[in-house]
């Protein structure tokens, strides 16, 4: 990401690591990266030409831990001694020059202090006003031993595949989610671990939820961009009441940019799962937010005492939380189960744009995944009809939302080429002007090819070998008594923006024809109410009953 932002300068950056640090060490990549990255980042925007250096030293040594010192050298502007006193409070730039002239806020700088100050370390700069900056900071790691590293490996690489289904017993979370495909998954693993897990569409829902008595929620999985109200909003909000200052709220999205980071920090959530879903990042971030009921993973917090996870309502909810060897959900010994995933003899190893096998990975359910392949088909077969009609009518902001998405949920999915794509075009729209043709017909062709390769699959599987094709099917008649009667439920809970309105269209749906059906169907998928309102409109003159 660093170096996408120093493409249009002439400066040089450079990467240096001693060799006298130890291959293997204990710690959070996670933090350290959001650190390097932030520092690296700045350095690159103050600097027009000359270098910008990453330098990596080691500080102390002893038989089980390691200092290492890390250093962040620019030739840029540099500083003055009195705007150096104030660079790290939230918002704060050299002076208003600055920001006008190079933008931000100046609040990577803060994160990136408190983030090394949860490493137990303290960021320092040098500076001279003209001749550059240097950035420093020093971070202890424990070592990896050889009887460690095995173990530490299938942490890494599995992060609670052979874990019982008790991790997070007793643990319950409100994850708010648009996206019907990234519910189920998220939903299935955090339930498979034990966890009660309610759901919200959007954040307007959460907050609902959320302001009921009794609801005891430990811990809020919070998607960004959703229609209604996003992550970002329904965060502000929710800070602005006492009783839910210590809850935390972990950010769900599929944006790696810097500034989205920053902007959910100021909004108020406290950590980030990025989208596609890591499974191992899910469930250790999720272990430093609610309590010591939960597994401590070994890379959560650079090997020092872990970082504090307030529990919010954590009392209760341990009080309830199933002893070991009384839940009914124990599971034998990972060794002798059999994975649930295994492909022999189920689907093809290959599909074109799927990657089945990293799709397993994160799923880790062979009957999930061709649940979710099959959601994912349902919600996406009209998708480029609903981009060129957002294009067309200047709507960006509907178009980014959906290709967003698309990205998210696809590389749950293994889809990798379709993400690639996705991205792209999501980059694109990003640029004001940009054109557009090239990564749209990528971006299509991608997603027939993933549709595609979904009804080889599910065609496959669904009939049985010299089946005789099965007759056309028969429009029923239309109950224009029942359709008029839902039709008005489903119009006031549009108006009300309730989410009892996905459940009123289930019971409508079927009982009209799937061509007029189509547009509702793709706006209530996205929970676009207010499209929705017109689509219904419109669905009940072309029946002649508006």
């Amino acid at each position: 990401m660093a170096s996408a932002t120093i493409k249009e300068k002439p400066v040089r950056l450079n990467v240096a690591c001693a060799r006298d640090i130890p291959d293997r060490l204990l710690g959070d990549p996670l933090r350290l990266g959001q650190v390097l990255l932030n520092l690296t980042s700045n350095a690159i925007k103050f600097t027009e030409q000359g270098r910008v250096d990453l330098e990596v030293s080691l500080a102390a040594s002893s038989e089980h831990e390691v200092i290492l010192r890390f250093n962040v050298v620019d030739t840029g502007i540099g500083m003055a001694p009195q705007q150096q006193e104030k660079l790290f409070s939230a918002f704060a730039q050299a002076d208003s020059s600055t920001t006008r002239r190079y933008g931000g806020t100046g609040l990577g700088l803060t994160i990136s202090a408190q983030l090394v100050e949860m490493m137990g370390g303290t960021i320092r700069v040098a500076s001279e006003e003209g001749k550059g900056s240097t950035f420093s900071f020093m971070a202890c790691f424990p070592c990896l031993r050889a009887e460690q590293e095995g173990a530490a490996t299938l942490e890494l690489a599995g992060a609670g595949a052979a874990a019982t289904a008790q991790e997070f017993a007793g643990v319950c979370l409100l994850l708010v989610e648009d996206n019907q495909t990234s519910q189920e998954l998220a939903h299935e693993l955090l339930e498979r671990r034990g966890a009660r897990v309610d759901l919200a569409g959007n954040g307007a829902e959460a907050l609902r939820l959320l302001g009921e008595a009794g609801a005891g929620y430990q811990a809020v999985l919070m998607d960004v961009h959703m229609p209604v109200m996003d992550g970002l909003e329904a965060t502000r909000l929710l800070r602005q009441e006492p009783r839910f200052a210590a809850l935390p709220v972990i950010a769900m999205t599929a944006s790696a940019l810097t500034r989205e980071r920053e902007e959910c920090l100021e909004a108020g959530m406290n950590d980030q799962v990025n989208k596609p879903i890591n499974v191992a990042e899910l469930y250790a971030t999720l272990a430093r937010w609610v309590g010591p009921a939960v597994v401590t993973l070994p890379l959560t917090g650079f090997g020092c005492t872990p970082l504090p996870g307030p529990c919010f309502n954590g009392a209760a909810a341990a009080e309830s939380a199933p002893r070991p060897g009384t839940g009914p959900a124990e599971l034998e010994p990972p060794e002798t189960r059999e994975p649930s995933w295994n492909l022999a003899g189920a689907v093809p190893r290959e599909l074109p744009g799927i990657d089945l096998q990293r799709a397993l990975a994160t799923v880790e359910s062979l009957p999930l995944l061709r649940r979710l392949l099959q959601s994912f088909r349902r919600e996406n077969l009209s998708l480029l009809d609903s981009l060129h009609a957002a294009l067309a009518r200047g709507d960006l902001a509907l178009a980014r939302r959906v290709v967003h998405t698309v990205k998210g949920v696809g590389g749950n999915l293994g889809t990798m080429e379709l993400c690639d794509a996705a991205r792209d075009l999501e980059l694109a729209l990003e640029q004001e002007g940009a054109p557009l043709d090239r990564a749209l017909e990528r971006f299509g062709a991608s997603l027939g090819q993933v549709l595609a390769s979904i009804d080889d699959l599910t065609g496959a599987e669904a009939a049985p070998p010299h089946a005789a094709p099965a007759p056309p099917a028969q429009a029923p008649p239309i109950e224009r008594e029942r359709v008029e009667q839902l039709s008005g439920r489903l119009g006031l809970l549009l108006a009300r923006d309730n989410m009892g309105a996905l459940a009123v269209w289930d019971e409508m749906r079927p009982l009209i024809p799937a061509a007029a059906a189509e547009g509702l169907n793709l706006a209530l998928q996205e929970l676009d109410f207010g499209e929705a309102t017109v689509m219904l409109d419109n669905l009940m003159q072309s029946l002649e009953m508006g």
